[in-house]
C-alpha cells in the first residue's frame, strides 16, 4: 500500500487565487457604491448641497452706542 506525500515543490495555487478574488470583488462593491451615490442618488445630494449652501441670519451686538472717554460719539450701532 502506497501513501500520498504531497511533494514541498508543488505549491498549492488556491490561496492567491482566493486573495485575487476578494480584492476583485471589493473593488467591484466600491465601484457599484460609487455608481448608487453619483448616477442614482447624485439629483439627491444635488438638492441637498443647494439647500445647505448658504445661511443668513442676522447678529445685532449687544452694547450700545460706542463712545471714547470724552464722551463723543464713534460709531452707532444700526443695521445696514
Amino acid at each position: 500500500m502506497r501513501r500520498f506525500v504531497p511533494d514541498p515543490q508543488k505549491k498549492s495555487s488556491l490561496g492567491p487565487l482566493l486573495l485575487q478574488s476578494l480584492i476583485v470583488l471589493l473593488f467591484c462593491l466600491f465601484g457599484l457604491r460609487l455608481w448608487y451615490l453619483q448616477v442614482y442618488k447624485g439629483d439627491y445630494f444635488a438638492r441637498k448641497s443647494l439647500q445647505n449652501r448658504t445661511r443668513q441670519y442676522s447678529v445685532y451686538a449687544p452694547r450700545g452706542l460706542v463712545r471714547d472717554m470724552h464722551g463723543t460719539l464713534l460709531a452707532i450701532n444700526e443695521p445696514a
